[in-house]
């Protein structure tokens, strides 16, 4: 019987692909390896949302063709086929087959993953969730409308099936990922003071899930006007972390709006402000481009500003990557990519220690965590505000102490208390 590898590349969200992907081609009869060198297909799930992810995936082509073995066959498919098919075609000649997403159901025999509840699980507590793909908004810097087309909510029906399977195995964190979680279920409903997204937490609540995370919330999806109303009674569900990830791009209404972003500064600043005081023991992690086409010194100037004003703890910093398919390659007045990445830099180095002083607030809070990892020196895991692959993780020294504790908990949960930050990572002892 043929075997498969799959090489993920890109966000959590090709992830969740790539696992729908091998537990339907394992239900098609077909065998998974462990290492590329060992299997008949050779799957790259690519991603093509900025340059360098498209970098990566050429490269990654080049160098599993010379590590596979004569017979295998390369199958490059994913989001950066979808937009470069026709180039990949004419290019890429270490790549056996450049399908996308419809070509590789035809070849496999296999179903679409947006109808699948079933996907390849590690022994990890915590999991993605994908409710939607696909994004129906006009930002300029961004091809996701072209690579995935419009927002597609799944069937609420089909999500919480697919979460009574992670529940029963024993995941105890479910991470709900999309393009736009906040837009979840307002492609079908036009009501938007009646959010479909509360209604899917509450039934993921419902069966025993007690952690419930949201990322890529865009505020610009809720109703106008409504916007603090909606997200509070959204975030005050049963089960809902307080850790809002909430992509903000630029905080100057002049580059907001050539960026397509509906939203302003004022709105951002009501909207942060009522978090803080709806949600004392809140976290929040942002997105800033800088050096979008037209942003000058001082746009960025303002804009680094009313950063370190704003209360956020974690921030993830691009330069801007001028994308010939995205809509902002034909703006004016381009700022020079050199520039672009020295204001990244920048703006990353002030808010280092603007992040560290604010994170400070856990040293002497305890948490419940699961040891994720280990080293030399240290155990690892995360406390409730750091998220896996995005923030920072919580270090346990190994002494004897620890040692004896973490042998004696089998499922590898320990209490936890916070005594140093570094960064976005926290440094603690086991109670």
């Amino acid at each position: 019987m043929n075997s498969f590898y799959i090489l993920t590349l890109g966000c959590s969200k090709n992830e969740v692909i790539s696992s729908k992907f091998s537990e339907l081609l394992t239900r098609k009869g077909y065998i998974e390896s462990k290492n590329e060198q060992d299997a008949d297909y050779i799957i790259i799930n690519s991603c093509g949302f900025i340059e360098d992810a498209l970098l990566e995936t050429i490269e990654e082509t080049i160098i599993i063709s010379k590590l596979k073995k004569r017979s295998s066959k390369i199958i490059l498919t994913g989001c950066a086929v979808n937009l470069y098919k026709d180039q990949f075609i004419k290019d890429l000649f270490e790549a056996d087959y450049i399908f996308n997403y419809q070509d590789f159901y035809q070849f496999f025999e296999i179903n679409s993953y947006e109808n699948s509840i079933y996907r390849r699980l590690s022994d990890r507590k915590w999991e993605y969730l994908l409710i939607s793909e696909g994004c129906s908004k006009k930002c300029t810097y961004c091809t996701i409308p072209l690579i995935k087309g419009k927002y597609r909510s799944f069937d609420m029906n089909q999500i919480i099936e697919e979460a009574k399977i992670l529940k029963e195995r024993r995941v105890e964190e479910i991470i709900l990922i999309s393009q736009d979680t906040a837009y979840y279920g307002l492609d079908h409903n036009i009501n938007r003071k009646e959010h479909p997204l509360e209604k899917l937490i509450e039934k993921i609540y419902e069966l025993g899930i007690e952690k419930i995370r949201i990322l890529y919330f865009n505020l610009d999806s809720l109703e106008k006007g409504n916007e603090v109303e909606l997200l509070e009674k959204i975030y005050s569900s049963k089960g809902v972390i307080p850790y809002f990830e909430i992509p903000f791009q630029h905080l100057v209404d002049g580059i907001l709006k050539k960026m397509g972003r509906n939203i302003n500064f004022e709105t951002i600043d009501l909207i942060l402000k009522s978090i803080k005081e709806k949600f004392n023991d809140s976290v929040i992690r942002t997105s800033i481009i800088t050096g979008f086409p037209g942003e000058t010194e001082k746009d960025y100037l303002l804009l680094k500003e009313r950063l370190l004003k704003l209360p956020i703890d974690y921030l993830n910093v691009f330069a801007y990557c001028d994308m010939q398919k995205a809509p902002s390659y034909k703006l004016k007045n381009k700022v020079k990519s050199e520039i672009a990445v020295e204001r990244r830099n920048d703006l990353i180095n002030s808010f280092e220690e603007t992040s560290k002083n604010r994170l400070k607030r856990f040293i002497g809070t305890e948490d419940e965590i699961y040891i994720e990892g280990e080293d030399e020196n240290y155990y690892m895991g995360r406390i409730w505000s750091q998220t896996p692959d995005l923030d920072g993780l919580t270090y346990i020294y190994k002494d004897d102490k620890s040692k004896k504790i973490i042998e004696l908990n089998k499922n590898n949960k320990v209490k936890v208390r916070i005594l140093d930050t570094f960064f976005y990572d926290f440094y603690g002892e086991i109670l």
